[in-house]
């Protein structure tokens, strides 16, 4: 071993062998936990925009496959309209005001940019449709469609319940609730939203 070795093994034992000291760890008052942070949870609530998202495609599907002009002609815009407006409203009636505007933004642009990008991918241009054009063009609004409906479910449809601690709550409030409905009426089907605010 030459001189420099026996030196840094000679430090690393003194460091090894160092006592360590630990300082002892104050013990907790009992009002204690009352000055800790409130737990942060989050809750899940995209079955609800899931279930809204249903409803509208079983609205469609009856409205595409009606033999009664009347009933088509009564369901033909419920569905879009579901599908755009419905999950924001749910969204702003969970306190998310910011998540519903986006997420109508989210659903008019995945299906028009997924309906662009078929067209592109078909044809590789937009002035001169033709049937596969077409066709690529509703595959990718769908895709488009499917997207929007999914990233809100998993993405956007969470909320923080993050409770202030009792001294600073403010009083509670009635909630704001809206609930779209539907219904046969004696001429086909009536829509519209019920609420509390």
């Amino acid at each position: 071993m030459t001189a420099d070795e026996v030196d840094d093994a000679r430090d690393h034992a003194r460091f090894v062998d160092a006592p360590t000291t630990v300082a002892p760890t104050p013990a907790a008052s009992p009002g204690a936990e009352a000055k800790l942070e409130p737990k942060h949870e989050r809750h899940w609530y995209g079955y609800q925009t899931l279930i809204a998202d249903g409803a509208g495609q079983v609205l469609a599907l009856v409205a595409l496959t009606t033999d009664n002009k009347g009933l088509e002609s009564t369901l033909g815009p419920v569905p879009l309209t579901s599908y755009v407006l419905t999950p924001g409203i749910i969204h702003i009636a969970h306190r998310n005001i910011g998540k519903g505007i986006g997420d109508v933004g989210l659903r008019v642009g995945a299906p028009v940019v997924g309906a662009l990008a078929g067209i592109l991918i078909a044809d590789g241009r937009l002035d001169d449709l033709d049937v596969g054009g077409a066709v690529m063009g509703i595959l990718g609004a769908s895709i488009g469609v499917g997207a929007a409906i999914a990233i809100d479910a998993s993405v956007l449809a969470w909320e923080d319940d993050s409770p202030a601690p009792l001294a600073t709550r403010a009083p509670a409030k009635s909630a704001v609730s809206v609930i779209p409905s539907i219904g046969p009426t004696k001429n086909g089907f009536a829509a519209g939203l019920h609420g509390t605010f």
